[in-house]
């Protein structure tokens, strides 16, 4: 501990004082260095050597369609799906887009023939 710094706070504070002061400045060094590393590996996370996880579930497209409803297509585990969503209710239009091997399930008609007479 320097002499200046005790003359400053004083003899009898002096000790703890100066271990708090070390003690901060070595967390505040931890911080940048961590930070640092952070930045430098282009990781979002702090945790180094840690994979950072994809989201799972993200918006790919919305569309509006009049005032009040909404299509779009989401993506859940690299499966997409098209959703109509506002109105008096909400409704899959077509699921596992894009997956070969999985079989769509039956949410009403998909071709387009189909559904210009569902809706006659």
């Amino acid at each position: 501990m320097p002499n200046w710094f005790a003359t400053m706070v004083g003899e009898t504070f002096a000790p703890i004082l100066w271990v708090l002061f070390v003690a901060t400045i070595v967390c505040a060094l931890a911080v940048v260095t961590l930070l640092t590393i952070r930045k430098a590996s282009g990781s979002p996370s702090l945790m180094i050597g840690a994979k950072a996880r994809a989201p799972r579930l993200a918006v790919v497209e919305m569309v509006s369609i009049g005032d009040r409803r909404r299509l779009v297509l989401i993506r859940r585990d690299d499966v997409e799906h098209l959703l109509l969503i506002g109105g008096s209710g909400d409704l899959v239009i077509e699921s596992a887009i894009g997956t070969p091997g999985v079989r769509q399930t039956d949410t009403g008609p998909t071709d387009r023939d189909e559904i210009r007479q569902a809706s006659r």
